[in-house]
């Protein structure tokens, strides 16, 4: 999909995911996938994916000292790392949103927002 942007453009790739999902898109939604830099995104996959070795990943996550929220739909294909790495650090808060994948999670601040403020309100309390 990301290189269908690039290669195509935004249109192409609104086109392909509404064929995808059997569904037209609102202007809101079709107006925030027309806005993506699909070049900059490709970079960002492809610099995932070859990310070097996280053998050592405990060891690092154990060493974040600040307090750090961390979600994930439970159909993202970076939950069970999420949720690992949310065991590894010191004042982690995991949050998993069921029936969810990653482009679905990051649409919904419905969902996301009120374990934001909770969070948020929590750290400012403890830590203030």
């Amino acid at each position: 999909m990301l290189r269908l942007g690039v290669e195509e453009g935004p249109e192409a790739v609104v086109l392909f995911r509404e064929k995808q999902l059997g569904r037209f898109f609102s202007a809101d939604e079709k107006k925030r996938l027309l806005h993506n830099d699909f070049k900059a995104l490709l970079t960002v996959y492809h610099n995932e994916v070859n990310w070097p070795s996280m053998s050592n990943a405990p060891s690092l996550l154990s060493s974040i000292t600040v307090s750090c929220l961390l979600y994930a739909g439970e159909q993202d294909q970076v939950y069970d790392g999420a949720k690992e790495a949310g065991k590894h650090i010191q004042r982690a808060s995991f949050v998993s949103i069921p029936g969810l994948g990653h482009g679905e999670v990051s649409e919904r601040s419905d969902l996301i927002l009120p374990h934001t403020k909770r969070f948020l309100s929590s750290v400012t309390r403890n830590e203030g």
